[in-house]
C-alpha cells in the first residue's frame, strides 16, 4: 500500500533587497491576480510603507488597517475591512505582530495571505500557526492557521530594523536544534511521532545559520545581506517544517517553555533572544555547546545571565517553573527537574569561563 500526503506551503518566496516594490510583478509572474487586496500594517513606519507600496501597485484597496498589538480583539476590525471591501486577499506588512494577526484573521475570513515581513524576528514569518495574547494578561496562545501564499522579505527594510529584532530571529532559528533534541525525547519516552523530513527541514535551516556564523569575524558583519538572507531562507523552512509536522514540535522545545516562563515573570528581553540563551544552556547540560556557544557569539547573541538582564536564581526558577508552560508536551525538562543545584549553577557559564 502506497501512502501520500499533501501539505499547503507558500507558492513563492522573494528574498532581496527591494522585495516589497517588485511584489505585483511577483504575483503576476505566478498567475496570482488579486482585484481588492486588504493591506494591514503596524501604526507607525510601516503603515507609511503599506499606503506607498497600496499607491505603487495601483490596486483599488481599501485604506490600509493599523494593528497595534497582537492581543485577540485586535483580529476584529482586520477581519470587519476584509468583509466590507469584498478583499480577495490579506497582505500583512511588518514585524511578527502584524504577520501573525494579519494571518489569523485573513485565515478565519477565508482569504488567503501574503506576507512582507519588515522584521525577521521569528519563524512566523512561513508558519501555519499565530501567536495571539488573550486581552487580559501576558500569556500566549499558539493557534493554528494557514501558512501564506507567499513571503517577500525586502532587507532593506529588514536591515533598518531594530538590533533586538534581528538577533531575535537568529535565536530562534538556532533554537530548532534544542526542539530536535526535545522531540526526539517524546518520541522515546512517550511515544510521540517524529517526522523526518520535517526534522531534517528543522535541523538543515539551523545548521545553515551555524555554518554561516562561523565564517563572521565580528558581530557587525551579521546584517550582511548573506548572513540575513540565510536568516529568511531558514525562518521559512521552519515555517514549512512546522506544516510537515502538524506541530510546533520541529521548532520548539524546552527553550520555548523556559522562555515563555521568563515572560511570565517579567522579563524584558525578545523571545528569540531569550530561546537562544535558553538553547546555549541545555546544550551546555548535555556537553555540546561549543559550536553554538561560538556561533551565538560571532552573532552577538547574550552567553551569561548577565548579557541576558536577568539573576542565576530568576532563570533557574524559569527552569523549574517551564514544564508548567505547556503541561502534557514531554521535553528534557521533565528530566531535569531532578538535576542538582550545582550541576544547574554550572550550565549558566561559558565553557571558557568554568573552572
Amino acid at each position: 500500500m502506497i501512502v501520500s500526503r499533501s501539505h499547503r506551503i507558500p507558492i513563492f518566496q522573494d528574498i532581496g533587497p527591494g522585495a516589497a516594490l517588485r511584489l505585483r510583478e511577483v504575483l503576476e509572474e505566478h498567475g496570482l491576480l488579486f482585484a481588492h487586496p486588504l493591506v494591514a500594517t503596524g501604526r507607525s513606519a510601516t503603515r507609511r510603507f503599506g499606503e506607498q507600496l497600496r499607491e505603487q501597485w495601483s490596486f483599488p484597496s481599501c485604506t490600509p488597517v493599523a494593528i497595534g498589538s497582537n492581543r485577540e480583539p485586535e483580529l476584529g476590525p482586520v477581519r470587519r475591512a476584509a468583509e466590507e471591501n469584498a478583499c480577495d486577499v490579506v497582505i500583512g506588512v511588518g514585524g511578527g505582530t502584524v504577520v501573525d494577526v494579519a494571518k489569523l484573521a485573513a485565515g478565519s475570513a477565508g482569504l488567503p495571505f501574503l506576507a512582507v515581513p519588515t522584521t525577521l524576528s521569528n519563524d512566523g514569518i512561513a508558519s501555519p500557526i499565530s501567536v495571539v495574547r488573550e486581552s487580559a494578561g501576558v500569556f500566549h496562545r499558539s493557534l493554528g492557521t494557514r501558512m501564506p501564499l507567499g513571503v517577500l522579505v525586502d532587507l532593506d527594510l529588514v536591515r533598518s530594523a531594530p538590533l533586538e529584532s534581528t538577533l531575535a530571529g537568529f535565536g530562534d532559528l538556532l533554537s530548532n536544534l534544542s526542539a530536535l533534541r526535545d522531540w526526539d525525547y517524546a518520541r522515546r519516552v512517550a511515544g510521540e511521532r517524529m517526522d523526518s523530513f520535517a526534522a531534517l527541514l528543522a535541523r538543515t535551516s539551523a545548521e545553515g545559520l551555524l555554518s554561516t556564523a562561523e565564517k563572521l569575524a565580528a558581530p557587525k558583519e551579521a546584517f550582511s545581506v548573506e548572513v540575513l538572507t540565510r536568516l529568511a531562507e531558514g525562518l521559512i523552512l521552519s515555517g514549512i517544517a512546522m506544516e510537515i509536522a502538524g506541530s510546533s514540535r520541529p521548532c520548539s522545545g524546552a527553550e520555548h517553555l523556559i522562555s515563555h516562563a521568563l515572560d511570565a515573570a517579567g522579563s524584558g528581553r525578545p523571545h528569540g533572544v531569550q530561546v537562544a540563551f535558553c538553547t546555549v544552556f541545555l546544550e551546555r547540560l548535555d556537553g555540546e555547546s561549543e559550536v553554538l556557544e561560538n556561533a551565538c557569539r560571532r552573532l552577538g547573541l547574550p552567553l551569561t545571565v548577565e548579557e541576558l538582564g536577568i539573576t542565576p536564581e530568576a532563570f533557574l526558577r524559569a527552569v523549574r517553573q517551564g514544564p508548567s508552560m505547556r503541561p502534557g508536551r514531554p521535553t528534557r525538562l521533565d528530566a531535569m527537574q531532578d538535576l542538582c543545584q550545582e550541576s544547574l549553577e554550572r550550565a549558566l557559564r561559558p565553557a571558557t569561563a568554568r573552572s
